[in-house]
């Protein structure tokens, strides 16, 4: 039979500036470690090293995981419980969002746990990394506004990665178009809209001038903040920091001069393609 999980004691003895800097402190050290290891992605079998810097990564991970939730994450919760109802409100939803992390972090180190597995698994681990740095982005976010250096370590990631996933492509494009979330969002901004109306923007240009701006600000703000802006749909203010430093690498990337909205996505593209085959067959 599965034990039932209580909540341990929270830690009342240690002041919570010593609690919160010994834990960012090992976020730091995990950022480090992370950074190390995905920039050894292009690696072979033969490069063994590579498994010793995992086990560390994994090491590092759980210290993290441990000093955040048996150490801060307890005590400012028993905090909260002394606060009014939306106060409680919120700290039950950032609980929600840090497990569901935290599960995705646990599986990672339950997977690579051991350096027999990590020689086992070298070729599944560029993308299982992957999908761990964009559980830590989203984490590192949910609470705070974003440090200079958790976001730099976040761009030069993002730019590595567009960069490899573009090499084949042209050098710069006089036109770049995107959809989802981000982009609407940032036209919307830009517009000045007080909530969505795909009329108002699509085919909408937002210059690259002001593109720079509207990051800037995204990226100032913490999730609770952005959570207050215009046209900020459900769910999207904690992960479209993420989103728009994508936009700025691809901006840097193919230089063009500004960014088109389009709020007609791939399922649109589907559609008219399949209406075209209806009407050619007749």
């Amino acid at each position: 039979m599965q034990k039932e999980q209580r909540r341990q004691p929270a830690d009342t003895t240690t002041p919570i500036e010593t609690l919160l800097h010994d834990w960012l402190q090992r976020r730091q050290e995990l950022t480090v470690l992370y950074v190390a290891v995905d920039g050894l992605r292009q690696f072979t079998p033969k490069k063994v090293p590579i498994t010793i810097k995992v086990q560390a990564l994994c090491q590092a991970l759980l210290d993290y995981l441990c000093a955040g939730h048996f150490k801060v994450f307890e005590r400012l919760i028993e905090e909260f419980e002394h606060h009014d109802a939306d106060s409680r409100a919120l700290a039950a939803r950032l609980l929600r969002q840090i497990d569901r992390s935290t599960a995705a972090a646990i599986a990672f180190n339950d997977i690579y746990d051991t350096e027999a597995h990590c020689a086992e698994l070298l070729d599944a681990l560029p993308e299982d990394l992957s999908r761990l740095g964009l559980v830590l982005a989203e984490r590192f976010g949910l609470s705070e506004v974003p440090s200079p250096d958790s976001v730099g370590v976040a761009r030069e990631w993002i730019r590595a990665e567009i960069m490899r996933g573009c090499a084949l492509f042209p050098q710069r494009t006089p036109l770049l178009a995107g959809v989802g979330g981000t982009v609407t969002v940032l036209a919307s901004l830009d517009r000045g809209l007080q909530e969505y109306d795909p009329t108002l923007l699509e085919g909408w240009v937002t210059q690259r001038e002001r593109l720079a701006e509207l990051l800037d600000r995204i990226l100032s703000k913490s999730p609770e903040e952005r959570r207050k802006l215009p046209v900020m749909g459900e769910g999207r203010a904690d992960i479209v920091g993420a989103g728009a430093l994508v936009v700025e690498a691809l901006i840097e990337r193919f230089d063009p001069p500004g960014l088109v909205c389009s709020t007609q996505g791939l399922r649109y593209g589907l559609a008219r393609l399949a209406a075209d085959e209806a009407r050619e067959r007749g």
